[in-house]
């Protein structure tokens, strides 16, 4: 989950006081996040895992939630998949920013929450097999 992403500071204003923070060792975003958590949770219990999720899945596997802020369908695709199998709810977050005609940009964005025995990201028509083939 990166450190910028919108949800750290949300999990940590709702009390969110357990959290593993998992990214490859060549970013430094999982420091980010433990400083946005300990600014709203300063009692927080966080275990920061510097390897990829795939990397640390046997860690990932006793989470509560898994909230991911990926930049490819696939790799979304892909821990959504995991979070199915371990019946763990998944919360996708994502956000797309325009440069319009004007030198303007017009930012948007989604939240998807993906739980086991309602629909998954495919069947919200968010994942498809012509978003994974073009932006892979």
């Amino acid at each position: 989950m990166p450190g910028g992403n919108p949800s750290i500071h949300s999990s940590a204003a709702a009390g969110t006081f357990r959290s593993r923070l998992f990214n490859p060792p060549k970013f430094h975003r999982t420091a980010v996040a433990e400083r946005v958590i300990r600014a709203v949770q300063p009692k927080a219990r966080i275990i920061s895992v510097k390897a990829s999720w795939k990397e640390a899945a046997g860690k990932l596997k006793f989470c509560d939630v898994i909230v991911g802020g990926f930049d490819t369908y696939g790799e979304r695709e892909e821990l959504e998949r995991f979070a199915r199998r371990y019946l763990i709810p998944y919360i996708d977050i994502g956000m797309d920013v325009h440069e319009l005609p004007d030198s303007q940009f017009l930012i948007s964005g989604q939240i998807i929450v993906s739980v086991p025995g309602k629909p998954c990201l495919r069947c919200c028509n968010f994942i498809t097999d012509e978003r994974l083939r073009l932006l892979r």
